[in-house]
């Protein structure tokens, strides 16, 4: 498959990033920990649940929510999923296909739909909507076509070429997967799922950067408008790669940061527990303006310029735009 010069260029950085990332035990187990907690973070906000992201480590701890719906069952099995999915990933057995699909969905689905109702979708039959946002996503040229039959056949033309980078693999997995809405109901979540789980299975160190529930919603609408459209494999990769190598280069710096003595090492020192909240806080979104920071600290409007200029000074963040559309995003991030 010919892939364009810019997304060549950001598989590149993205493997030159990965050599950075050595992480095990105590380390290991943090960065995981982060990464489930936005993906939880942004399942719920996807879900109309309105979460923080502290609340959202206390519910992976272990704390219930309460929706008075049924939503309440799906994030309780979106987190056994979770650990599910790990498991599989760790099993060098175990093969993901069409058949782990319908076991993530079956895992998902528990106690809110009957068993014979998680099945792939049928000829000519359409996705539900209830849970699932993605359902307008089905392509025409899938409508009349068995959702198992297409996984199947999709899964099996993906991993014939041998000569497809593995990043590149799972990114047109994600595409395709998205377009068939294989299922007969919440095909965001286990698609999503199982995206996770062909990155912990097949890439080394990238489950520590990137969750694609995280990735969905920092660029639903652009994901939305790329989906739409006819042989837009090569702008899914670019967004999807790009996006990737964003993330994997904060999680390199960061390390950086933290075993670096020198006065880089110290400016982050230097740094006020609300100018830590928001550099963690641009691990899941890809901009702020100094409004936001004002609501989300409490603080004067002066006071967020002081902390936001500091850390531009600090070449922790950067700014573009100008008045009112002023943002600041992390420096590490393609804008």
């Amino acid at each position: 498959m010919y892939l364009f010069h810019n997304i060549v260029n950001s598989l590149i950085e993205v493997e030159r990033g990965l050599t950075k990332i050595r992480l095990s035990g105590e380390d290991g187990t943090k960065y995981v920990l982060n990464r489930n907690v936005n993906a939880l973070f942004h399942t719920c906000t996807e879900l109309e649940i309105k979460i923080t992201l502290k609340e959202a480590e206390k519910l992976h701890s272990g704390s219930e929510i309460t929706t008075g719906d049924l939503r309440e069952e799906l994030v309780s099995n979106y987190i056994k999923t979770n650990t599910m999915t790990q498991s599989i990933a760790q099993n060098k057995v175990a093969v993901a296909n069409y058949e782990t699909i319908l076991e993530i969905y079956a895992s998902l689905g528990d106690r809110i739909y009957q068993a014979r109702e998680m099945r792939f979708r049928m000829e000519g039959e359409k996705p539900s909507h209830e849970y699932n946002d993605t359902a307008n996503l089905l392509a025409k040229e899938y409508e009349n076509m068995n959702g198992e039959t297409l996984s199947t056949k999709l899964i099996e033309e993906i991993y014939r070429d041998n000569e497809i980078p593995e990043i590149v693999r799972i990114g047109l997995m994600y595409f395709y997967l998205l377009r068939v809405q294989p299922l007969r109901s919440l095909n965001k979540l286990t698609i999503n799922a199982f995206i996770n789980l062909l990155f912990a299975k097949y890439m080394q160190n990238i489950p520590y950067s990137w969750s694609a529930e995280e990735f969905f919603g920092v660029n639903k609408s652009e994901i939305y408008k790329i989906i739409g459209k006819k042989e837009a494999e090569q702008e899914w990769l670019k967004l999807f790669i790009n996006y990737l190598e964003s993330k994997i280069t904060d999680i390199a710096s960061s390390i950086t940061i933290a075993n670096n003595g020198g006065s880089f090492a110290k400016n982050f020192l230097d740094l006020n527990k609300r100018q830590l909240r928001i550099l963690k806080y641009l691990q899941t979104i890809p901009s702020i303006r100094r409004e936001d920071f004002v609501e989300m600290t409490g603080v004067s409007a002066m006071t967020a310029y002081r902390d936001l200029n500091q850390l531009v000074e600090y070449k922790l963040l950067r700014v573009y735009g100008t008045g009112r559309g002023t943002k600041y995003m992390l420096a590490s991030r393609l804008k």
